[in-house]
């Protein structure tokens, strides 16, 4: 599972996020995005007998919510996808199917330059390594 996958499957649940990106956010003056990066780096667990023998992964993901211009408006979408990270249960992701989600912070981080309000979410995917996809071929 990479990024992008997260980043799309966040954007397939919520249709009001229009703009999703994965990677730097470079136009700070738009609203309604969601930016979905690689967060910061987790102790993955190998088995015995090396990765091959390895039945699940983990993947670290930061999300930033750059709404808009109203503080509540933003931060009742961004608890709207905190609730449902924490509540979306074993979804699969582009083939993956995820054994647990967890949220390792939820963060009002003010405001930008152009007074559009943000969030951080961290959290991080606990998926089957070997996707459904994969077993198909």
């Amino acid at each position: 599972m990479i990024t992008a996958d997260v980043k799309d499957w966040m954007k397939s649940t919520f249709s009001d996020l229009t703009n999703c990106y994965v990677g730097r956010m470079t136009e700070t003056n738009r609203e309604k995005l969601l930016l979905i990066r690689r967060g910061t780096s987790i102790r993955q667990h190998t088995a015995m007998g090396g990765l091959s023998n390895t039945s699940y992964s983990r993947i670290a993901c930061n999300c930033i919510l750059h709404w808009n211009k109203n503080a509540k408006q933003t931060e009742v979408k961004a608890k709207e996808i905190h609730d449902f990270l924490l509540s979306c249960g074993h979804p699969n992701i582009n083939g993956y199917n995820v054994v647990q989600i967890n949220i390792r912070n939820f963060l009002d981080i003010g405001s930008d330059e152009n007074d559009i309000y943000e969030y951080a979410i961290d959290f991080e995917v606990i998926y089957q390594r070997h996707s459904t996809l994969e077993s198909e071929e």
